[in-house]
C-alpha cells in the first residue's frame, strides 16, 4: 500500500509525515531501523500527545 494511503488509514497528515520522514532520512540509518521510519512510528507519539491534551 502506498504511504500516502497508509497515512490516511493511520488519520495521519501525509505532508507532514512526509516533511518527518525526509528530515530522518537526512541521517545515516541502518537497515534495521527501518521500521522506525513507518507511518505508525511517527503517529505513535502523536497519539500519546494528544491524549495527555484531552487528560488535561
Amino acid at each position: 500500500m502506498p504511504l500516502i494511503e497508509t497515512c490516511k488509514l493511520n488519520a495521519i497528515d501525509p505532508e507532514a509525515y512526509l516533511a518527518w520522514l525526509f528530515g530522518k532520512l537526512a541521517h545515516p540509518r541502518r537497515l534495521a531501523d527501518v521500521d522506525e521510519l513507518l507511518p505508525w512510528a511517527y503517529a505513535a507519539p502523536l497519539k500519546a500527545t494528544r491524549a495527555v491534551s484531552a487528560a488535561a
